[in-house]
């Protein structure tokens, strides 16, 4: 693993990338296009629809960028990078569809 990163998405528009570890130029580099596809992908499909506030973790590779991991909104710490708005949009957005699930 070269490098890792966190992206932060609300309502499928993602409002941060940051970086957390390693470099993140030259081979530590995010592809953005694989980032962004895994978004709309996991925005379109059943399992993500409910998703109103999300994390998905990103590793750099030597093979490239690749998905670690998607973390509920509900449960993500602010890295350095995202805005305090955008964080507590993710958050209000996330727990707004978590009353409306329990109502």
């Amino acid at each position: 693993m070269i490098s890792e990163y966190r992206v932060y998405v609300v309502r499928g528009e993602i409002r941060a990338v940051c970086h957390y570890k390693g470099p993140s130029e030259g081979l530590g580099a995010l592809d953005v296009t694989v980032v962004e596809e895994a978004v709309q992908t996991l925005c379109k499909s059943p399992e993500g629809e409910g998703l109103a506030g999300f994390g998905m973790d990103f590793a750099v590779l030597e093979e490239g960028t690749c998905l670690v991991e998607v973390n509920d909104g509900f449960s993500l710490g602010k890295y350095e990078g995202i805005s305090g708005q955008d964080y507590t949009d993710l958050l209000v957005a996330r727990w707004q569809s978590l009353m409306q699930s329990a109502a």
